[in-house]
């Protein structure tokens, strides 16, 4: 993946939500036949907020989220398909990524290369280093 290296730093000013994201290399997630009670599992023993959702062939389908940010109960989180609105070129810079964030009241977003999925931005991740400089 040819992207991988956006994720990583650049030594360069200019923040891009790569730098702040995951990238789909590291991130985890879970196969299209993982049972609710599986993704529920790896959810909240690791305080995700939303977890992909993989098929066979290692394809991006769709994620399972929280109701509510931060709130971990079962019976609360969906399984929803990335739409275009779930969608973030991954080179945005960082200061329109956060109005974005504010404009929206959206709490993640995919990161594309215009044409696939090669990360996750949550506003988790904007407590990283990169963003305590910027």
């Amino acid at each position: 993946m040819k992207e991988y290296i956006y994720f990583k730093e650049s030594g360069d000013p200019e923040i891009t939500v790569a730098l702040a994201g995951i990238n789909r290399l590291d991130w985890m997630a879970v196969q299209e036949d993982a049972s609710v009670e599986y993704c529920y599992t790896i959810m909240a023993n690791s305080r995700f907020d939303v977890l992909p959702v993989v098929n066979k062939k290692g394809d991006l389908i769709g994620y399972y989220t929280t109701a509510v940010w931060g709130k971990y109960v079962q019976n609360q989180m969906g399984y929803f398909e990335i739409e275009q609105q779930d969608r973030l070129y991954f080179l945005t810079h960082i200061h329109d990524a956060i109005k974005k964030f504010a404009k929206t009241s959206r709490k993640f977003f995919f990161l594309d290369n215009q044409s696939d999925i090669v990360g996750l931005i949550t506003i988790g991740n904007l407590n990283c280093k990169h963003m305590y400089v910027y």
